[in-house]
């Protein structure tokens, strides 16, 4: 038996560096900041939807600069903005011996998801293994991410 974990607010909180660059990329455009609070709601789906909402527009253009600063700061501080929530490692670590398949799917872009899970773990073997717990993820084929972009 297989099971498959959402990486955002399954295994990880990625509200810090989630919120922090929705905030970064308005102040880049020129846009009022918003409270956290308020931008927590935009945790979750793709990029290019949560744009609209806060930018008050339908224009692609727009909504593409707003999601290039983003990628800015995320990519540099946002990817490490994160943690395992409590429980998690253990979970995962008890399936894991009960001999089902752990996998961890994502609709973040592929290189993101990469340095997070990486983050959160340490390399051995070929396979990312979680420091403290007892999770495990292969890189090349336990972790689905959606490369298609945002």
């Amino acid at each position: 038996m297989h099971i498959f974990f959402d990486l955002d607010g399954t295994l990880i909180d990625p509200r810090d560096g989630i919120v922090k660059s929705i905030q970064y990329a308005l102040h880049a455009l020129g846009e009022p900041t918003r409270d956290p609070s308020w931008l927590e709601r935009f945790i979750g789906p793709p990029l290019a939807g949560t744009f609209r909402q806060p930018l008050g527009t339908n224009d692609g253009e727009r909504v593409q600069q707003a999601i290039a600063a983003f990628r800015v700061r995320f990519g540099a501080l946002g990817v490490f903005e994160s943690r395992v929530y409590d429980g998690i490692p253990e979970t995962l670590r008890a399936l894991e011996k009960s001999g089902r398949g752990l996998f961890v799917v994502t609709s973040k872009p592929g290189v993101y998801a990469r340095t997070v899970v990486d983050h959160h773990t340490r390399r051995g073997s070929g396979e990312t293994e979680r420091a403290s717990g007892g999770w495990r993820v292969r890189r090349t084929s336990k972790l689905w991410t959606n490369d298609r972009g945002a």
